[in-house]
Parts: C-alpha cells; sequence; structure tokens
C-alpha cells in the first residue's frame, strides 16, 4: 500500500564547517499539517494523518533549500520490494 501524507516544515536549521565556514548539512522538521475547520483543505490530511513529524539531515549539496520554513509537502511511501 502506498500511503501520502501532508506535512509543513517548521524549520530548516544550517550547519557550517567551522574552519571553511562553508555549509555541510540541514536538518529539516517536518510536522503533520492540522485543522480544527471542517472547511479547511487541510481537514482531510488530519483526519487521516493527525499526527505527525519527521527530523531529516541533507548532506547532499543539491538538495539544501528543498524545504522552506511555512511551505506544506507532500511525503510519499512506498514499500520497499
Amino acid at each position: 500500500m502506498n500511503i501520502r501524507a501532508k506535512f509543513r516544515c517548521y524549520g530548516v536549521t544550517e550547519t557550517r564547517d567551522d574552519a571553511t565556514k562553508d555549509k555541510v548539512s540541514e536538518m529539516v522538521n517536518l510536522q503533520a499539517v492540522h485543522s480544527d475547520d471542517p472547511t479547511s483543505e487541510n481537514a482531510k490530511w488530519s483526519k487521516a494523518t493527525p499526527a505527525g513529524s519527521m527530523i531529516m539531515t541533507i548532506s547532499n549539496p543539491e538538495a539544501f533549500g528543498a524545504f522552506e520554513p511555512g511551505k506544506d509537502y507532500f511525503l510519499d511511501s512506498t514499500p520497499v520490494t
């Protein structure tokens, strides 16, 4: 079964090399979207996935900036076979 959840980025924290000051990673904080308003577009996501969190460290420079605080993202899960 594939599952799609909707998460919001609540923060991105950069880590830099002390010597070079180059960015070496980003830590991304994602939380499941939530809405108490039944007319909200996020109401169905709140019902299906009422809670959830994910903290991810990204060390690939090509992926830096992929997540922005305040933006929503779909997270899809597909079983590995």
